[in-house]
């Protein structure tokens, strides 16, 4: 009988054909779980490559060259030095405009203008809503009771230090106040370093505040007095100045309250006690007095207003990029300049101390400008 072959099992017609190499060629293999290699692999080279962008957009990225990290610098300083400049330059005329109206030879005996400046300037402060309201740049109510509250506590600062400095004008003379107030930036810089847990300032930053002070003493020296009362308002003066700046920082830093809210509450709990200070002083004389003044006057009083706006946003802008140390700093380093127009525009008496006190400010004004690029680039590379 013939043998009928049995047929080859599915997958398997081939197996024998073709000696070694068509077993190796056509052996059906078992069928695994598939394992998705690409796909780990690409995902690793996209991670491998967004890695290399975070690195290269860092700071102090060793990814760039050191042409770009230097203009990145730069950059950063000029941001910084922005906000100093308006704030300096808004402050200098603030001081330089007041001289002006409350030195005027045309105002009549018996008649003070400081009350009404601070009235007019808080006055526009307040007309800084309506616009606001109008275009849609701000939405809040004219009065809010949770955000009035909120900024209490900096108004009533304020308002001591306006007081306490008047205060103080009056029991002391006007050297040793300089002298008193250049404390405030090395007490701004212990206290945000030791409660604020900020960095701690460095030996160049704390040897130009002490400049600053020996400079400010040194063209006092022959004015100086003491006064137990004067020194006491004094020391209010600089805690409330400290305080205000501190509460107004935290204020932004915790974005309670934006720009024109802060001006705004600011400015209306200032009239609280400025309206019946101004009418115990006589503020109504004072006003009969203005209509009959020349129009420079007029102009440079009103421009105050102006100015007082410009200087509360340069204010917030500098505390924003900089901090309260580099804020007070630069509001001490500003008595140089406005000592230089007082002899140069309003004939104030010069001597070899005030020159020779001039330049020791000026030195710990570089040494501080020095020390404050010498950390950003220390903190850029790190």
């Amino acid at each position: 009988a013939t043998r009928v072959p049995t047929p080859p099992a599915p997958g398997m017609e081939m197996r024998n054909s073709g000696g070694l190499f068509g077993m190796l060629r056509f052996r059906k293999r078992p069928r695994r779980k598939s394992f998705p290699v690409r796909e780990r692999l690409w995902a690793s080279f996209t991670d491998v490559f967004t890695s290399l962008a975070a690195l290269e957009h860092a700071p102090g990225s060793l990814m760039r060259t050191k042409r770009d990290q230097d203009a990145l610098f730069m950059r950063q300083v000029w941001n910084g030095c922005l906000p100093v400049l308006a704030y300096a330059s808004t402050s200098i005329y603030m001081v330089v405009s007041q001289a002006y109206v409350l030195r005027s030879k045309t105002v009549k005996k018996g008649i003070s203008y400081s009350t009404l400046l601070l009235l007019w300037q808080n006055v526009c402060g307040i007309a800084v809503y309506f616009p606001a309201k109008i275009f849609g740049w701000e939405t809040f109510a004219f009065y809010e009771h949770k955000q009035a509250m909120t900024m209490l506590p900096n108004s009533a600062l304020f308002a001591v230090m306006v007081y306490s400095s008047a205060q103080s004008i009056r029991c002391l003379q006007v050297p040793m106040i300089s002298v008193l107030k250049n404390f405030a930036p090395i007490t701004i810089t212990l206290v945000e370093w030791l409660l604020m847990k900020g960095r701690p300032p460095s030996g160049n930053v704390l040897l130009s505040m002490a400049l600053l002070i020996v400079g400010a003493f040194v063209a006092a020296v022959n004015d100086l007095s003491f006064n137990r009362e004067g020194y006491m308002w004094m020391l209010a003066n600089v805690a409330s100045n400290v305080l205000h700046l501190l509460v107004l920082r935290k204020l932004k830093l915790n974005k309670d309250l934006s720009n024109t809210q802060i001006l705004h509450y600011s400015a209306l709990w200032s009239l609280l006690w400025l309206i019946p200070v101004g009418i115990c002083e006589g503020i109504f004389k004072t006003v009969e007095d203005f209509a009959t003044q020349t129009l420079t006057f007029k102009l440079v009083l009103l421009s105050t207003g102006v100015n007082s706006i410009l200087m509360f946003l340069a204010t917030i802008w500098c505390l924003e990029r900089t901090s309260g140390s580099t804020y007070s700093m630069v509001g001490a380093l500003n008595k140089i300049p406005i000592a230089l127009m007082g002899y140069i525009f309003f004939n104030a008496p010069a001597n070899v101390n005030n020159l020779v006190g001039i330049c020791i400010g000026l030195i710990g004004g570089i040494v501080f400008t020095l020390a404050k690029l010498s950390e950003m680039r220390k903190g850029y590379h790190e």
